[in-house]
């Protein structure tokens, strides 16, 4: 057993990046896939609520394919949302207060992809274990998490995470105590949904006694649980993780079985193309959820609504065109015509973004049968584009949208103006509502602003 030392790489400020879940949420035990573990964790990042006062999460097809470095796969991420919805609703978690109380229900109630967007509604029971969190919580990297390729590695790490504050230069391993059975639960190995086991579980059995009454069993031998379980999980985190685990075992009863497994914590310490590859993943976790930021609170023009579904544009890719061009919607018009006058373009979104980005937006010409070309440019530039007036209005909805909605973000944005001696109140006082809306935009982007 060996404490690692290094230096702390990703737990620095910034809601787009950190995932966070309270203690009774990261010991609750549940069965699930690795990818429904990294979409509840993006989700986490970026919770807001509904209508209804539920609490929600987005996540889009596209980001969630750059997230989990699937960009060349294009197979299956669409299909599999279908069923990953119907099994991300079917799945019953079981979470206890450490006193002898404790509650099973389902985490996610709904979910859906509608127009471009793959949406996920929390249970209200895991409101207290998602929102407000003071005490008696675990953070951790999602960028770090992402990385993972094992769902027993994914969920491990979550539970070394929850007692990696107590690993300190003083103390630099830290050691939590396990029983086998309720080891298997917590990482999904034994099925907390079974009928069996809830029956056990609500007549106060033990959790050797569910185990016991699981159908579904997989690494009943230590020794296969060992090689194919911990083993692996701890080689993977000791390669990418800035936490990992060593294990010791107690044992009893007859014929000495394992009963116990004594898991010690520890910093680990990256090698270099580790390191590069987290902060590699760490800057695309922070693209995609600041530009879902701006999806959120960018209006899209008039102008650009009817070009939805032309050529396979979304909402949303409008949106993230319209942020390219610096919110001239013209100038997202123009780009678009000129790429539907050249053939053999693959990545038509693509080819939009990069023409937007680097500005080599062209004038589109007529050739062929096309009757877009010079007219259609003649027909944009003779309107009036979107005035200061309209832009002001635009930024006012912007901040008024993102004071009903309270997202993390903006509490994030309320904590840096108490930071610098102003509340929210003192903050409008001094600033129109188009202010406090372009000011805000600003910060969401990383920009410095003045704050009166």
């Amino acid at each position: 057993m060996k404490a690692h030392n290094g230096t702390e790489v990703m737990d620095k400020p910034g809601y787009d990046l950190i995932v966070k879940k309270s203690n009774e949420f990261v010991q609750a035990k549940y069965k699930t896939t690795l990818l429904e573990q990294k979409i509840v964790a993006i989700s986490l990042t970026r919770i807001e609520r509904d209508e209804k006062g539920h609490l929600k999460a987005t996540i889009l097809p596209t980001e969630l394919k750059s997230l989990l470095g699937r960009e060349k796969d294009s197979s299956h991420i669409y299909e599999k949302l279908k069923e990953l919805s119907d099994a991300m609703t079917g799945h019953t978690i079981g979470m206890e207060d450490g006193k002898g109380n404790f509650e099973f229900f389902s985490m996610i109630t709904n979910a859906k992809y509608i127009n471009g967007e793959f949406s996920i509604i929390f249970n209200d029971s895991m409101e207290p274990h998602l929102r407000g969190l003071k005490t008696h919580y675990t953070k951790y990297s999602l960028a770090n998490a992402l990385q993972l390729k094992s769902n027993y590695a994914f969920r491990m790490y979550e539970l070394i995470r929850m007692d990696s504050y107590l690993v300190t230069e003083e103390n630099p391993i830290y050691s939590h105590t396990y029983s086998l059975a309720e080891l298997k639960f917590m990482i999904g190995i034994l099925n907390v949904d079974e009928k069996g086991v809830q029956v056990v579980k609500k007549r106060g059995g033990s959790w050797d006694e569910m185990a016991a009454a699981a159908k579904e069993k997989q690494f009943e031998q230590w020794g296969n649980f060992k090689k194919k379980v911990l083993d692996k999980a701890k080689t993977e985190l000791d390669e990418v993780a800035d936490y990992s685990f060593d294990y010791s075992t107690v044992k009893g009863g007859v014929g000495g079985k394992v009963k116990k497994v004594i898991i010690h914590v520890y910093k680990n310490d990256l090698d270099k193309n580790a390191l590069d590859a987290l902060i590699a993943k760490e800057k695309r976790v922070e693209a995609a959820n600041g530009r879902y930021m701006q999806l959120e609170m960018q209006p899209i023009s008039k102008e650009l609504l009817k070009y939805i579904d032309h050529n396979g544009l979304t909402e949303q890719d409008l949106a993230v065109l319209l942020t390219d061009a610096g919110y001239d919607a013209w100038k997202v018009i123009d780009a678009i015509e000129a790429a539907d006058l050249k053939p053999g373009i693959k990545n038509y979104m693509g080819y939009l973004r990069a023409s937007l980005q680097n500005g080599y937006v062209e004038t589109p010409v007529v050739y062929g049968s096309a009757e877009i070309g010079r007219k259609a440019k003649e027909a944009a530039t003779a309107q009036v584009r979107m005035t200061e007036a309209d832009n002001n209005a635009t930024a006012a909805r912007i901040w008024e949208k993102a004071k009903e909605k309270r997202t993390e973000k903006f509490d994030a944005f309320l904590e840096f103006l108490m930071e610098n001696g102003l509340e929210l109140a003192s903050f409008e006082a001094v600033n129109e509502p188009y202010e406090c809306g372009t000011k805000f935009v600003d910060w969401c982007a990383g920009k410095d602003i003045e704050l009166f």
